[in-house]
């Protein structure tokens, strides 16, 4: 018996939903501004703080020469500017005296490559709260495990 060809499209198109699973939801990309300079860290700080926002998640995860533990993904929450939990998404135990990222956080980590004269710093920003998205910052090319490269997977905003 031969299943007609739109029956076999309508299939593959509604993949598992048919059989009661569901599919992850898919998350819309946001706008980013790619910058370099210390200008544009500026113009970043300036849109977060224009934000104001104080409670929030922020996850990431970290490519280092580290522990699998240090480097994630973590999942911080953010409340009246403080962290008030930090839930490594690993399964992993946190590292004794690890000290998560906040926002502000990796403004300063930023801001210290430019002052130390780091050979490179890509910054990909939000387009319109200004927080750092992904952060590769090289400090010397000729070392290679001094690096930074951080990537922010996930954000949401708490309404408190």
């Amino acid at each position: 018996m031969r299943l007609p060809v739109a029956f076999v499209a309508l299939l593959l198109l509604a993949g598992c939903d048919l059989f009661g699973e569901s599919r992850p939801e898919r998350v819309r990309a946001r706008p980013v501004v790619t910058s370099s300079t210390a200008e544009g860290l500026a113009d970043a700080r300036g849109r977060w703080a224009e934000a104001d926002l104080d409670d929030y998640q922020l996850e990431y995860t970290r490519a280092c020469e580290c522990l699998r533990a240090a480097a994630g993904p973590f999942l911080v929450t953010v409340e009246g500017g403080a962290v008030t939990e930090v839930e490594p998404l690993s399964g992993e135990p946190l590292p004794d005296g690890y000290e998560p990222f906040t926002v502000v956080r990796l403004f300063d980590a930023i801001d210290e490559a430019f002052d130390e004269g780091a050979d490179a710093v890509d910054v990909v920003y939000d387009a319109a709260l200004g927080f750092p998205v992904r952060i590769a910052i090289d400090y010397d090319a000729r070392v290679a495990d001094e690096e930074l490269y951080l990537e922010v997977t996930g954000f949401e905003r708490l309404d408190g």
